[in-house]
């Protein structure tokens, strides 16, 4: 079938001292996830139409899920992928394979390599927890970001309330109006939430200015909850 062939190619490491060997990429050449399983028939599966994505991506865990919802309002995630790329390499004469949950492409360049865990502890399957490390040692060597996301992370409060309700906007319409008064009211002074809400001609201000966060228009820092007191910085969107 046209755009299911699977591109095999090898990872540049940094370092070269690595006891790792025949270190490889697998993707799929239409750019979509290399795997999605039914198998954990006890977990919902389904597609989350992503705004920053321009396409729907899929979802095998609500924690998954959840996560999704950070990297859709992230203003430092500019792009990311679900399952985008199996790695496979040899160690020790045993060759191993690994599927990160999500890629997330940064505003600074780097590539942040992203596994989703309810909870992780090594001890409890040494072998799993042994591959996880390789594979953390092989991304960081290749110079990528590798970061472990477990539910106290992505559900820790204030801020995943605030992710959850920003993201329920993500398509709520953005005028050129909107924008423009947006922009002004960052040059005349510093912004908080109450100030944009006043200022804004849309008729939904609230959604306007959470759809605007999606885009990249303008940041706010999720760590102390959604308040009309908090402080609102322009976005790189908005150069």
């Amino acid at each position: 079938v046209h755009g299911l062939e699977l591109i095999r190619t090898n990872m540049m490491l940094l370092d070269t001292d690595l006891p790792f060997a025949r270190v490889e990429r697998l993707r799929r050449s239409d750019g979509r996830h290399v795997r999605l399983s039914n198998g954990r028939r006890h977990r919902p599966v389904g597609r989350y139409a992503s705004i920053k994505m321009g396409a729907s991506v899929p979802w095998e865990s609500r924690l998954e899920l959840h996560d999704i919802y950070r990297a859709e309002v992230d203003p430092e995630v500019v792009s990311y992928a679900v399952q985008p790329e199996t790695l496979s390499w040899s160690h020790n004469g045993t060759r191993y394979r690994y599927t990160p949950d999500r890629l997330d492409i940064l505003a600074s360049g780097c590539r942040r390599i992203v596994e989703v865990k309810n909870k992780f502890d090594a001890d409890s399957d040494p072998r799993y927890g042994e591959k996880l490390l390789q594979a953390a040692t092989i991304y960081g060597a290749a110079g990528h970001i590798f970061e472990m996301h477990e539910e106290s992370f992505i559900h820790r409060e204030p801020c995943f309330s605030a992710i959850e309700e920003v993201q329920a906007y993500r398509r709520a319409t953005v005028t050129p109006a909107d924008v423009a008064v947006a922009r002004a009211c960052f040059l005349s002074k510093d912004t908080v939430i109450a100030d944009l809400l006043c200022a804004l001609p849309s008729r939904h201000p609230r959604a306007a200015l959470y759809a605007m966060i999606v885009r990249r228009f303008v940041l706010i820092d999720f760590s102390a909850g959604l308040r009309d007191s908090s402080q609102v910085m322009l976005g790189p969107g908005m150069h």
